[in-house]
């Protein structure tokens, strides 16, 4: 099938799930003429979707239902440790933050003490067939199969309509923490941070955009090992059905302003280079220990404008220790600021073309220390 008629299906599929199982058919002969290269197709697909995903939405309806309380804050959190969904027994709540609340899980089908990350949406969706779509979009993220991108398990919903992700448990401090912990150096700031762009490459030849990269979605592991947290805001690209995944309109769309691109500050669309634009957020507060917009009225607004608007410094010229200002001057500044770039097609032109830069000066640096 061609680009075009398979975009035509995805989303034409797509409308057809939202609908009442019992309203499809009709729907379906309805459609004009100019859709009948891929009438049959769709006709084919919706039959499959309706014998696998009563089972499946049967099961998820059955599941126990969590109790629950609020926080000081409001949000909404799971009550006690040793609480089962399915497979799963609570452990202990590992935070909140704005998307839902994260608990460490047993997963007691496993042998020996088998532990994941069990992440609980703050909202509830409202969506038809929300079994059949869970389990579509849980097999696209599953796709990312990178040893830096914590692994989704499993996906579903509880009794009373909240959705929880399955993921990698990964025992680790954010990356600038890391860093900072252990006194690295400019080039094993460098080293570690390609495995994040090499994640990245990963995601993006899947066309996937993560769209929320910080420091806090990196975790580093005592074997410094980096892995890449939460896809799940991610945008899979070039698939104009399915153009926005539905675990991320399920639960928001979540925006941390410290590192979101212009394009992203100004709710317009979203592509590769907004990820190579967090990136070099990420990267010059990495090697200077500062954020490239300084905001004296501390406002998400003031911080909104700086982003749209300000110039960064230099790398080079915002760090305090001298002789790490000398090894960013040049090419390191010029890298950097270019990930910065107001427009998105003065940056880089891939994620895999500044992951290869950042790797030469790493190895440019290792050599010299």
């Amino acid at each position: 099938m061609g680009t075009e008629h398979a975009a035509t299906l995805n989303r034409l599929l797509d409308t057809a799930l939202q609908l009442p199982a019992e309203e499809r058919t009709q729907w379906l002969e309805q459609l004009g003429p100019e859709f009948d290269a891929v009438k049959a197709r769709l006709r084919g697909l919706l039959a499959r979707s309706m014998q696998s995903t009563h089972p499946e939405q049967a099961a998820l309806h059955t599941l126990p239902k969590l109790a629950e309380s609020r926080d000081a804050n409001g949000a909404v959190c799971l009550r006690t440790a040793g609480t089962r969904l399915g497979r799963y027994r609570l452990v202990r709540r590992l935070g909140i933050g704005g998307m839902g609340v994260v608990w460490l899980a047993q997963d007691e089908l496993e042998r020996g003490e088998h532990f994941v990350a069990l992440k609980f949406a703050h909202t509830r969706p409202d969506r038809t067939d929300l079994a059949a779509r869970l389990s579509r979009e849980r097999r696209l993220l599953a796709s990312l199969e990178h040893p830096n991108i914590a692994r989704l398990y499993d996906a579903g919903v509880t009794e009373d309509d909240r959705l929880y992700l399955v993921l990698e448990y990964v025992e680790g401090v954010p990356l600038d923490q890391f860093c900072q912990a252990r006194r690295s150096t400019l080039a094993q700031r460098l080293a570690v941070f390609v495995q994040v762009a090499d994640a990245m490459v990963h995601a993006h030849d899947r066309r996937i955009v993560h769209r929320d990269l910080k420091p806090a979605n990196v975790l580093v592991t005592s074997r410094g090992e980096t892995k890449l947290l939460d896809f799940g805001v991610a945008k899979l690209l070039g698939d104009e059905g399915f153009s926005q995944l539905q675990l991320s309109r399920m639960t928001g769309m979540p925006l941390t302003p410290e590192y979101a691109s212009p394009e992203q500050i100004a709710g317009q669309d979203v592509s590769f280079t907004s990820d190579i634009y967090s990136l070099g957020v990420m990267l010059f507060e990495l090697v200077t220990g500062v954020r490239p917009y300084a905001c004296l009225r501390g406002s998400n607004r003031a911080l909104r404008e700086a982003i749209a608007e300000s110039v960064p410094p230099a790398p080079s010229a915002a760090v305090s220790d001298p002789e790490m200002g000398r090894l960013l001057a040049g090419e390191l500044d010029a890298l950097i600021l270019k990930a910065l770039a107001k427009k998105p097609e003065h940056r880089h032109g891939s994620m895999r073309e500044l992951a290869a830069e950042i790797e030469h000066h790493a190895r440019r640096l290792a050599r010299i220390h």
